[in-house]
Order: C-alpha cells, then structure tokens, then sequence
C-alpha cells in the first residue's frame, strides 16, 4: 500500500510540475561593470522573451505587469533566497519559474549567463551560459540558449519513468530507452508488447516522426551538436518477421545466420566532406541482428 500511495504521489507531483511548467516571467537581464549598456541589456532581455515565445513551449507573463507587481510587493534581489516571498510573487504574476539573467564582460569577452528558478523552492532548474566576442553576436545567439534552456526545463522525467520528449498542447510524450544492444530481437518483441512501469500501461514501440521528436528533442542540442550519446544506436521498430541466412550457410559453410527482417532507425554521428561530425537520422528497413528498445507512452495533463 505505501508503495502504492508514493507512486500516486509522485505522479501528482509530476503532474502539477508539468502543467505549470509553461508559465515563465523574465527579468531584466542584470549588467555587471559596463559590459552593455541598460539600454542594450533591455533590448537582449526583450529578444531572449520573444525566442522563448516563438518556441510555443512557454507563456511568458508580460513584462511591464511583472515589473509593477515586484514593484508593488517591494520585491529585493537579496528575497531570491527566500521562499515565501518568492512563493508570494509566483502566485501574484501566475508563473512558477523565473528567468534572471546576467551580462559580463571580462578582457575581450562578453559572457551572458541565464537560469531558471522554481518560484516555489527558490531553486535553479535549468542553467546556460554562452560567450561571445562581439555584441552583435549575442542577437544571433540567443534563438539556441533559449531552447536549450527550455529542453533542460521540459524535457524531464516523466510520470511514467520515461523522459518527456514531446508536448502537444496537454498531450506529453515520454520515452524509456534500454541502453544495451541485444541479438535476440525475439526478446526486444516481447519486452516491448509486455513492458510496465509501476501501474503506468500503454508503453509500445516509437513511430518513425516519434523517432524523429526523440532525435531532435533528446539528441541533439538546438545547434544540431550530440548532446544525449548515450542514446547513439540502431533502435527496433517492432515490425518484422525472422530471416535466416539460408544463402550464406551453403557457400561458407556454418549454420544458418538467424536475424529479423525490419524497420529500424539509427542516431549517429560520422564524418562529412569538409571532415566536421555530422549528426544524423536514418530509418530503413534491413536485416536486424542486433538492436535497441525504446518505448513510448502519450499522457494527457489538464
């Protein structure tokens, strides 16, 4: 029973945390020494609220209500570490995270540091920082901090155990990946028609656009750089029949080669013609002999 009830629990938790993820209010990004300006500092503040918004993963709570209401509750930089009053504001603009970011300048470089922090715990959930020689590089920069930020913020765990990978208005995704290559495809078919998690049923194998949100939400980074190479490897679609290597036995002798007929889809990394690693995606069908199990499950948040 109390297995049970801390299972609930956490899928409540996990509930409440997803459903209010979305809602993010953004200071005013701080400026340490004279690395920019108040002006500039509004206007790359300004830019960072409009790529978060253009991602349609977050509402951002408008900004000239949010700077009224920390006005109003006399809200201090020194109250960040205190949780009632950080509490207080969450509840008074309707977000559960703040964004805070800082811009420095040290020598010749420009640093910009953002993170987010849960208004309830006053604790910082997602974090990035990136570094730049020239202002203007810090505008065409922001678009990547901004998703990844956001993937490190949404992409989480997930009721289920899995990792969340994709959300569609109130509908999330999750994955669960098992990392080691098997031979026996027998035994991927039969895991994945079988597979639980606590009470959390509906788990089966990825389409292909599924294998594709995996690749670009988990894989990569906003920038198309591996960021999960873990997850590098050729992964069973759960569609095929047995093939046996008939051919092969006859001309060179051993028993016959035992493998399956199937769709798969692999994420790797190789080589282009310039010599720079390009990541990719491929999904074919071929002779599986050995593979990956993912699984995914969809859940409804309201």
């Amino acid at each position: 029973m109390k297995k049970i009830v801390l299972v609930l629990l956490f899928a409540v938790c996990a509930t409440i945390a997803l459903s209010a993820a979305r809602n993010i209010a953004v200071m005013t990004f701080d400026v340490a020494g004279n690395a920019v300006t108040e002006e500039e500092a509004e206007g790359i503040t300004e830019l960072f609220i409009s790529e978060l918004a253009s991602t349609g993963k977050s509402t951002v709570v408008d900004r000239a209500n949010f700077d009224k209401i920390i006005k109003e509750i006399n809200f201090q930089n020194s109250d960040w570490s205190d949780k009632e009053k950080t509490a207080k504001l969450g509840k008074a603009i309707n977000a559960s995270i703040i964004v805070r970011g800082k811009i420095t300048k040290l020598g010749s470089r420009i640093y910009l540091s953002v993170t987010f922090i849960d208004i309830v715990t006053a604790e910082i959930i997602s974090s990035g920082r990136e570094e730049f020689f020239r202002l203007d590089d810090i505008f065409s920069q922001l678009g990547y901090l901004a998703k990844d930020l956001l993937a490190g913020l949404l992409y989480t765990k997930g009721p289920g155990g899995g990792t969340i990978f994709h959300i569609d208005g109130n509908t999330y995704y999750e994955a669960v990946f098992f990392p080691h290559e098997t031979g026996n495809i027998k035994d991927i078919d039969e895991l994945g028609n079988s597979y639980r998690n606590g009470k959390y049923k509906g788990w089966r194998f990825p389409t292909e656009k599924e294998f594709k949100l995996i690749f670009e939400n988990l894989f990569i980074d906003a920038r198309g750089k591996i960021k999960n190479k873990e997850l590098s490897g050729f992964y069973y679609h759960g569609t095929g029949y047995r093939w046996k290597d008939f051919i092969g036995s006859v001309i060179f002798g051993p028993p016959s080669i035992e493998g399956w007929w199937g769709k798969g889809t692999r994420f790797f990394e190789e080589p282009n013609q310039y010599g720079d690693n390009e990541v990719k995606m491929k999904t074919q069908n071929d002779i599986v002999y050995k593979a990956k199990l993912c699984l995914v499950r969809e859940f409804t948040v309201k």
